[in-house]
């Protein structure tokens, strides 16, 4: 039997700026912690 997970990532600084993220990293946000 195959198994599929699917997350999704904490809210960063740049999900905030609307900005796009691709090959650099940002920092969690204290809301994308919990």
């Amino acid at each position: 039997m195959n198994y599929l997970y699917l997350m999704r990532h904490g809210q960063t600084r740049f999900n905030l700026q609307g900005r796009i993220q691709g090959a650099c990293d940002s920092p969690l946000t204290e809301e994308g912690k919990e």
